[in-house]
């Protein structure tokens, strides 16, 4: 904005100091001529001018010489100021161009990260379908462990019934074992009654042989008498069976 104010200033003061010259050089020239017209005149004048107005032309043209010198100073430091804003200009528009491109790789990260991002959530939904598909079979295999633990308990109670039915049978057959070895001692006892029994029978019939084939010969009359009035004697009882012998 700076930049073009001054040069539409400066524009202007040459305009006017062009114009000013001019209108000094030309239109003054009618102003208290004197007829004069020199042999070597270029220009619009063909008058001598008078001293004021000569004097005047003099301290215009000093005015406009100096005019133009800061007009060239501020035209200096127009260019010098041109020049810096160009050189900004070119440092802005680097910028801007690295800003772009920065940009425009930060876009392509930003689109990188976002791939990855639905990559990372499309994992994460992925591992969490997973997980509640473990959690299923977890409370599955919970539920079948529970079962096993119910049967096992099951078979537990029912082994201890048969452990305490094996008791039972154990003190049952220790029973029988000792009422068996008391039945055993019995029969031996009963055994060995019977054969001192069967050796007082034989003792008992050697007796009565060895008394018969003593005994003296009676008469046939008394020996019949005997025969009608002796009762007959009793046959010896038959020798018992032994017991079978029980294990």
């Amino acid at each position: 904005m700076k930049l073009l104010t001054t040069l539409t200033l400066t524009a202007s003061l040459i305009t006017l100091t062009s114009a000013s010259v001019i209108a000094g050089s030309c239109n003054t020239c009618s102003t208290d001529r004197v007829p004069y017209v020199p042999a070597s005149s270029t220009g619009c004048c063909t008058t001598i001018l008078p001293y004021h107005v000569a004097l005047q032309r003099a301290v215009d043209a000093d005015k406009a010489e100096a005019e133009l010198a800061d007009l060239k100073a501020a035209m200096e430091e127009l260019q010098a100021e041109l020049a810096a804003t160009k050189g900004q200009l070119d440092e802005t528009t680097a910028a801007l161009e690295a800003s772009q491109k920065e940009a425009a790789a930060n876009a392509d990260t930003a689109a990188k990260n976002a791939a990855e991002a639905k990559a990372q959530m499309d994992r994460a939904i992925k591992a969490e379908t997973q997980a509640a598909d473990l959690q299923k079979n977890l409370t599955a295999a919970n539920n079948a462990k529970a079962e096993v633990d119910k049967q096992l308990a099951a078979a537990t109670d029912a082994q201890a019934a048969l452990n305490k039915e094996l008791e039972a049978t154990k003190t049952e057959l220790t029973s029988s074992k000792e009422e068996a070895g008391t039945l055993r001692k019995d029969m031996e006892e009963l055994q060995a009654k019977l054969k001192a029994a069967e050796e007082k029978q034989k003792e008992a019939e050697a007796a009565l042989k060895e008394a018969t084939a003593t005994k003296p010969e009676e008469p046939k009359v008394e020996a019949e008498e005997a025969n009608t009035e002796k009762p007959a004697e009793p046959e010896a009882p038959a020798e018992p069976e032994a017991p079978a012998e029980q294990n």
